[in-house]
Formats: C-alpha cells, structure tokens, sequence
C-alpha cells in the first residue's frame, strides 16, 4: 500500500487532489484521535455481525470506518477549528502587545 501511494505521489498523480481526500487530510488529526475509542465501543458489535469472518471483518471495518469519520467530522468543526481558532486570536493579542515599554508599577 505505501508502495502505491508513493508511486502515486512521485510519478505526479492528481489522484490525491480529489475533494473527498482532501477533507479526508484535514480531519486526519481528529480521526486518529477518535479512532481507538470507536474500535473500543464498537467491538461489542462484532459478535453481532452475520457472516463468515472474512464478511465479518469487512462489515465492522466499514463501520468503524464511517463512525469514525463522522466522529472526527465532529470533533474536527466543533472542537478543533474553534481552537485554532481562538489561539490565532490570543497570537495576535500577545503579539500586538508592546514588549519595549517597561509594565507599570503595581505600586
């Protein structure tokens, strides 16, 4: 597999421009996040799957896949993006802040 995708990124492919692995980029950080505590709370399912296990192995990976994409799709808007958000803004205020005026006296 690491071999394809670098094969993909040396050779000059566009295959990794497409909109849905880009976002699939930016939530990345949020997916790794969240993926060992859907793999926990979702295990339970998989004594509840039909099938041979090779089926079965395929019907829980799709699910973890997609609950863990829509986990993170939350947790990247609701909780990260206003995070950056807001140490962008505490950024900007320290570094407005001039530093060559001594602070006043408490006194």
């Amino acid at each position: 597999m690491a071999g394809i995708v670098f094969f993909a990124a040396v050779s000059g492919s566009r295959i990794f421009e497409g909109a849905g692995l880009s976002y699939l980029g930016k939530i990345s950080f949020s997916l790794y996040l969240v993926h060992f505590a859907v793999i926990h709370f979702t295990r339970g399912v998989v004594e509840l799957l039909p099938g041979p296990p090779e089926v079965v192995f395929l019907q829980y990976a799709l699910l973890v896949l997609g609950i863990g994409i829509l986990a993170s799709t939350l947790t990247f808007h609701l909780i990260e993006q206003p995070m950056i958000k807001i140490g962008q803004q505490l950024s900007r205020r320290k570094a407005s802040v001039d530093i060559s005026k001594p602070a006043p006296s408490a006194i």
